[in-house]
Protein backbone atom coordinates (compact mmCIF):
# COMPACT_ATOMS: atom_id res chain seq x y z
CA UNK A 1 0.00 0.00 0.00
CA UNK A 2 2.56 2.21 1.21
CA UNK A 3 4.04 1.65 -2.72
CA UNK A 4 1.15 2.93 -4.15
CA UNK A 5 0.77 5.70 -2.43
CA UNK A 6 4.34 6.97 -2.65
CA UNK A 7 4.03 6.84 -6.29
CA UNK A 8 0.80 8.02 -6.93
CA UNK A 9 1.17 11.88 -6.40
CA UNK A 10 -1.83 13.48 -7.68
CA UNK A 11 -4.52 11.13 -6.46
CA UNK A 12 -3.34 10.87 -2.82
CA UNK A 13 -1.52 13.91 -2.27
CA UNK A 14 -4.87 15.80 -0.09
CA UNK A 15 -5.54 12.20 1.48
CA UNK A 16 -1.78 12.25 2.82
CA UNK A 17 -2.27 16.05 3.87
CA UNK A 18 -5.29 15.12 6.28
CA UNK A 19 -3.37 12.13 7.34
CA UNK A 20 0.02 13.36 7.56
CA UNK A 21 0.04 12.73 11.59
CA UNK A 22 0.03 9.11 11.45
CA UNK A 23 3.12 8.77 8.68
CA UNK A 24 5.29 10.42 11.32
CA UNK A 25 5.39 7.91 14.05
CA UNK A 26 5.56 5.07 11.39
CA UNK A 27 8.63 7.49 10.16
CA UNK A 28 10.48 7.27 13.42
CA UNK A 29 9.60 3.22 13.33
CA UNK A 30 11.17 2.36 10.23
CA UNK A 31 14.27 4.60 10.71
CA UNK A 32 15.03 2.49 13.52
CA UNK A 33 15.19 0.07 11.29
CA UNK A 34 18.13 -0.99 8.74
CA UNK A 35 16.80 -2.52 5.53
CA UNK A 36 13.05 -1.86 6.46
CA UNK A 37 10.85 -2.23 2.93
CA UNK A 38 8.85 0.30 3.47
CA UNK A 39 11.64 3.36 4.89
CA UNK A 40 12.18 4.57 1.42
CA UNK A 41 8.28 4.57 0.58
CA UNK A 42 7.18 6.38 4.62
CA UNK A 43 10.04 8.53 3.31
CA UNK A 44 8.68 9.54 -0.34
CA UNK A 45 4.83 9.93 1.11
CA UNK A 46 6.59 12.60 3.63
CA UNK A 47 8.42 14.54 0.99
CA UNK A 48 5.38 14.37 -1.38
CA UNK A 49 3.01 16.15 1.48
CA UNK A 50 6.19 18.51 2.09
CA UNK A 51 6.62 20.02 -1.31
CA UNK A 52 2.52 19.81 -2.13
CA UNK A 53 1.30 21.17 1.13
CA UNK A 54 3.28 24.01 2.19
CA UNK A 55 2.62 25.16 5.89
CA UNK A 56 1.26 21.38 6.42
CA UNK A 57 3.76 20.78 9.40
CA UNK A 58 4.29 22.34 12.53
CA UNK A 59 6.75 23.31 14.26
CA UNK A 60 7.29 20.41 16.65
CA UNK A 61 6.95 17.89 13.68
CA UNK A 62 9.36 19.91 11.20
CA UNK A 63 11.75 19.28 14.39
CA UNK A 64 10.87 15.69 15.22
CA UNK A 65 11.11 14.85 11.87
CA UNK A 66 14.58 16.67 11.45
CA UNK A 67 15.73 14.67 14.78
CA UNK A 68 14.92 11.28 12.87
CA UNK A 69 16.42 12.19 9.68
CA UNK A 70 19.69 13.49 11.90
CA UNK A 71 19.30 9.68 13.30
CA UNK A 72 19.24 8.09 10.22
CA UNK A 73 22.55 10.01 8.85
CA UNK A 74 24.29 9.53 12.01
CA UNK A 75 23.87 5.78 11.93
CA UNK A 76 24.29 5.83 8.33
CA UNK A 77 28.13 8.03 9.04
CA UNK A 78 28.73 5.68 11.87
CA UNK A 79 29.49 2.27 9.31
CA UNK A 80 26.00 1.09 10.45
CA UNK A 81 24.11 -0.90 7.28
CA UNK A 82 20.82 0.25 5.20
CA UNK A 83 21.18 3.51 3.38
CA UNK A 84 20.19 3.18 -0.06
CA UNK A 85 21.10 5.71 -2.70
CA UNK A 86 17.56 6.75 -3.03
CA UNK A 87 17.18 6.99 1.14
CA UNK A 88 19.62 8.85 1.17
CA UNK A 89 18.56 11.45 -1.06
CA UNK A 90 14.97 11.91 0.25
CA UNK A 91 16.75 12.24 3.53
CA UNK A 92 18.26 15.14 2.02
CA UNK A 93 15.71 16.47 0.18
CA UNK A 94 13.58 16.25 3.01
CA UNK A 95 15.95 18.40 4.97
CA UNK A 96 16.43 20.86 2.54
CA UNK A 97 12.71 21.37 2.42
CA UNK A 98 12.65 22.42 5.97
CA UNK A 99 15.51 24.37 5.50
CA UNK A 100 13.43 26.14 3.34
CA UNK A 101 10.21 25.95 4.83
CA UNK A 102 9.17 30.41 6.15
CA UNK A 103 9.08 29.18 9.80
CA UNK A 104 12.75 27.16 9.93
CA UNK A 105 14.13 29.72 11.76
CA UNK A 106 12.15 29.50 14.45
CA UNK A 107 12.53 26.11 15.28
CA UNK A 108 15.12 25.94 18.30
CA UNK A 109 16.99 23.16 17.98
CA UNK A 110 17.02 23.11 13.78
CA UNK A 111 20.15 24.39 13.70
CA UNK A 112 21.95 21.74 15.76
CA UNK A 113 20.19 18.70 14.21
CA UNK A 114 21.12 20.39 10.67
CA UNK A 115 24.53 20.59 11.74
CA UNK A 116 25.49 16.90 11.88
CA UNK A 117 23.63 15.44 9.50
CA UNK A 118 25.28 18.06 6.84
CA UNK A 119 28.44 16.90 8.46
CA UNK A 120 27.28 13.41 8.23
CA UNK A 121 26.18 13.59 4.51
CA UNK A 122 29.29 15.10 3.09
CA UNK A 123 31.20 12.67 5.51
CA UNK A 124 29.36 9.36 4.32
CA UNK A 125 29.78 10.68 -0.02
CA UNK A 126 32.92 12.29 -0.07
CA UNK A 127 35.54 10.96 2.49
CA UNK A 128 34.69 7.12 1.13
CA UNK A 129 34.16 5.17 -1.24
CA UNK A 130 30.37 5.25 -2.05
CA UNK A 131 28.14 2.83 -4.44
CA UNK A 132 27.11 5.41 -6.77
CA UNK A 133 27.81 9.39 -7.30
CA UNK A 134 24.20 10.01 -7.29
CA UNK A 135 24.10 11.01 -3.60
CA UNK A 136 27.05 13.82 -3.75
CA UNK A 137 25.13 16.24 -5.37
CA UNK A 138 22.73 16.01 -2.66
CA UNK A 139 24.90 16.31 0.15
CA UNK A 140 26.25 19.07 -1.33
CA UNK A 141 23.39 21.07 -1.74
CA UNK A 142 22.39 20.09 2.21
CA UNK A 143 25.27 21.72 2.71
CA UNK A 144 24.97 24.68 0.91
CA UNK A 145 21.33 25.28 2.09
CA UNK A 146 23.13 24.99 5.53
CA UNK A 147 25.20 27.54 4.73
CA UNK A 148 22.20 29.72 3.36
CA UNK A 149 20.14 29.01 6.03
CA UNK A 150 23.04 30.40 8.44
CA UNK A 151 23.42 33.68 6.17
CA UNK A 152 20.07 34.71 5.53
CA UNK A 153 18.35 33.87 8.70
CA UNK A 154 17.03 36.00 11.48
CA UNK A 155 18.20 37.25 15.16
CA UNK A 156 16.65 33.89 16.91
CA UNK A 157 18.78 30.90 17.09
CA UNK A 158 22.16 33.57 16.73
CA UNK A 159 24.63 31.27 18.84
CA UNK A 160 23.55 27.83 17.38
CA UNK A 161 23.50 29.12 14.24
CA UNK A 162 27.29 30.42 14.84
CA UNK A 163 28.03 26.76 15.27
CA UNK A 164 26.45 25.69 12.40
CA UNK A 165 28.41 27.77 10.48
CA UNK A 166 31.33 27.14 11.90
CA UNK A 167 30.84 23.60 11.28
CA UNK A 168 30.16 23.38 8.18
CA UNK A 169 33.37 26.03 7.22
CA UNK A 170 35.35 23.17 9.47
CA UNK A 171 33.54 21.24 6.46
CA UNK A 172 35.11 22.95 3.61
CA UNK A 173 38.26 23.12 5.34
CA UNK A 174 38.84 19.17 5.65
CA UNK A 175 36.77 16.95 3.41
CA UNK A 176 35.89 19.02 0.26
CA UNK A 177 39.39 20.86 0.20
CA UNK A 178 41.41 17.10 0.25
CA UNK A 179 38.70 15.94 -2.20
CA UNK A 180 39.88 19.12 -4.45
CA UNK A 181 43.13 18.30 -3.88
CA UNK A 182 42.58 14.72 -5.18
CA UNK A 183 40.19 15.88 -8.03
CA UNK A 184 43.31 16.96 -10.04
CA UNK A 185 44.79 14.01 -10.01
CA UNK A 186 41.44 11.43 -10.21
CA UNK A 187 39.74 13.26 -12.60
CA UNK A 188 36.59 13.30 -10.64
CA UNK A 189 33.58 14.68 -12.22
CA UNK A 190 33.13 18.42 -13.19
CA UNK A 191 29.63 19.13 -11.00
CA UNK A 192 30.94 18.14 -7.84
CA UNK A 193 34.04 20.07 -8.59
CA UNK A 194 31.54 23.08 -9.55
CA UNK A 195 28.76 22.43 -6.65
CA UNK A 196 32.19 22.77 -4.14
CA UNK A 197 33.40 25.92 -5.76
CA UNK A 198 29.95 27.76 -5.48
CA UNK A 199 29.74 26.93 -1.40
CA UNK A 200 33.43 28.01 -1.26
CA UNK A 201 32.85 31.46 -2.63
CA UNK A 202 29.46 31.57 -0.54
CA UNK A 203 31.49 31.26 2.49
CA UNK A 204 34.50 33.81 0.78
CA UNK A 205 31.80 36.39 -0.32
CA UNK A 206 28.89 36.44 2.46
CA UNK A 207 30.24 33.91 5.83
CA UNK A 208 29.71 36.41 8.86
CA UNK A 209 32.93 34.27 10.97
CA UNK A 210 36.53 32.98 9.50
CA UNK A 211 35.92 34.00 5.97
CA UNK A 212 39.37 35.39 6.20
CA UNK A 213 40.94 32.61 8.18
CA UNK A 214 39.30 29.72 5.09
CA UNK A 215 40.73 32.44 2.58
CA UNK A 216 44.22 32.06 4.23
CA UNK A 217 43.57 28.30 4.25
CA UNK A 218 42.67 28.17 0.90
CA UNK A 219 45.74 30.52 -0.56
CA UNK A 220 48.26 28.05 1.51
CA UNK A 221 47.41 24.67 0.11
CA UNK A 222 48.59 25.67 -3.35
CA UNK A 223 45.11 27.05 -4.18
CA UNK A 224 47.02 28.83 -7.52
CA UNK A 225 48.37 25.64 -8.62
CA UNK A 226 45.34 23.56 -8.07
CA UNK A 227 42.66 26.15 -9.76
CA UNK A 228 44.83 25.83 -13.10
CA UNK A 229 44.65 22.04 -12.53
CA UNK A 230 40.55 22.05 -12.37
CA UNK A 231 40.78 24.27 -14.95
CA UNK A 232 42.80 21.82 -17.52
CA UNK A 233 40.53 18.93 -16.47
CA UNK A 234 37.44 20.35 -17.18
CA UNK A 235 38.07 22.90 -19.79
CA UNK A 236 34.86 24.54 -19.35
CA UNK A 237 33.54 28.55 -18.80
CA UNK A 238 31.31 27.21 -15.93
CA UNK A 239 34.58 25.84 -13.98
CA UNK A 240 36.65 28.56 -15.39
CA UNK A 241 34.07 31.27 -14.57
CA UNK A 242 33.56 29.57 -10.98
CA UNK A 243 37.71 28.87 -10.16
CA UNK A 244 38.09 32.44 -11.01
CA UNK A 245 35.70 33.75 -8.69
CA UNK A 246 36.51 32.00 -6.20
CA UNK A 247 40.01 32.71 -6.53
CA UNK A 248 39.36 36.52 -7.19
CA UNK A 249 37.38 36.56 -3.47
CA UNK A 250 40.61 35.02 -2.06
CA UNK A 251 42.75 38.02 -3.01
CA UNK A 252 40.00 40.03 -1.72
CA UNK A 253 40.47 38.31 1.71
CA UNK A 254 44.11 37.86 1.96
CA UNK A 255 45.21 41.08 0.61
CA UNK A 256 42.05 43.65 0.97
CA UNK A 257 41.55 46.77 -0.99
CA UNK A 258 39.26 44.73 -3.49
CA UNK A 259 42.65 43.80 -5.09
CA UNK A 260 39.84 40.49 -6.24
CA UNK A 261 37.59 43.23 -8.17
CA UNK A 262 40.71 43.13 -11.16
CA UNK A 263 40.13 39.59 -11.32
CA UNK A 264 36.31 39.35 -11.41
CA UNK A 265 35.98 42.18 -14.24
CA UNK A 266 38.28 40.01 -16.53
CA UNK A 267 37.56 36.94 -15.68
CA UNK A 268 35.44 36.03 -18.56
CA UNK A 269 38.43 36.73 -20.61
CA UNK A 270 41.41 35.10 -19.01
CA UNK A 271 42.92 31.97 -20.09
CA UNK A 272 42.66 28.87 -18.09
CA UNK A 273 46.21 27.97 -19.21
CA UNK A 274 48.85 29.51 -16.97
CA UNK A 275 51.63 29.85 -19.82
CA UNK A 276 49.30 32.13 -21.64
CA UNK A 277 48.15 33.85 -18.89
CA UNK A 278 52.19 34.91 -18.55
CA UNK A 279 52.13 35.54 -22.38
CA UNK A 280 48.68 37.53 -22.11
CA UNK A 281 50.90 39.67 -19.09
CA UNK A 282 53.44 40.37 -21.93
CA UNK A 283 51.71 41.59 -24.41
CA UNK A 284 51.36 45.49 -25.09
CA UNK A 285 48.41 47.10 -26.40
CA UNK A 286 47.27 50.80 -25.87
CA UNK A 287 43.87 50.12 -27.34
CA UNK A 288 42.67 46.64 -26.48
CA UNK A 289 40.79 47.67 -23.11
CA UNK A 290 40.15 43.68 -22.34
CA UNK A 291 43.98 43.26 -22.50
CA UNK A 292 44.80 45.88 -20.01
CA UNK A 293 42.15 44.72 -17.36
CA UNK A 294 43.21 41.23 -17.55
CA UNK A 295 46.78 42.26 -17.36
CA UNK A 296 45.24 43.99 -14.46
CA UNK A 297 44.00 40.53 -13.23
CA UNK A 298 47.34 38.60 -13.59
CA UNK A 299 48.94 41.30 -11.30
CA UNK A 300 46.85 40.78 -8.94
CA UNK A 301 47.03 36.72 -8.87
CA UNK A 302 51.13 37.05 -9.02
CA UNK A 303 51.00 39.81 -6.30
CA UNK A 304 48.92 37.22 -4.45
CA UNK A 305 50.66 33.72 -5.33
CA UNK A 306 54.06 35.87 -4.12
CA UNK A 307 52.93 35.46 -0.02
CA UNK A 308 52.45 31.63 -1.00
CA UNK A 309 55.53 30.75 -2.49
CA UNK A 310 53.40 29.78 -5.68
CA UNK A 311 55.36 31.46 -9.05
CA UNK A 312 53.78 31.78 -12.49
CA UNK A 313 56.89 33.86 -13.60
CA UNK A 314 59.48 31.65 -14.97
CA UNK A 315 59.24 28.36 -17.15
CA UNK A 316 60.68 26.54 -14.06
CA UNK A 317 57.45 27.13 -12.27
CA UNK A 318 54.95 25.73 -14.31
CA UNK A 319 55.05 22.53 -12.62
CA UNK A 320 51.84 23.14 -11.61
CA UNK A 321 48.65 19.88 -11.80
CA UNK A 322 47.61 21.87 -14.97
CA UNK A 323 50.87 21.19 -16.45
CA UNK A 324 51.48 17.91 -15.54
CA UNK A 325 48.04 16.66 -17.27
CA UNK A 326 49.02 18.50 -20.22
CA UNK A 327 52.32 16.34 -20.62
CA UNK A 328 50.56 13.35 -19.87
CA UNK A 329 47.61 13.56 -22.47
Amino acid sequence: MLFLLARSEEKFKEKLAIGFSTLLPVLHYVAEIPFHPVQSHVLQLVWICMVNCSGILSLPQEEQIACTLTAILRRNGNGELGMSSETFILVCSILIEILKSPHAHDIEKLPSFIEESSRYAISSTLSHEYDSRIPIPHSLLLLKESLLFCLEGNKYNISSKKDLEDSIIGTCGTILLHWLESAVVDGNDEETLAGILQIFQLILSRATDKPLQFAELLASSSWFSLSFGFMGLFPTDNVKSVVYLVTSSIVDRVLGCNYGETIRDAHIYLPSDPTELMYLFGQCSTEDFNLASCQCAVLSILYACSFYNERYSSSAAFDSPFITYKKEC
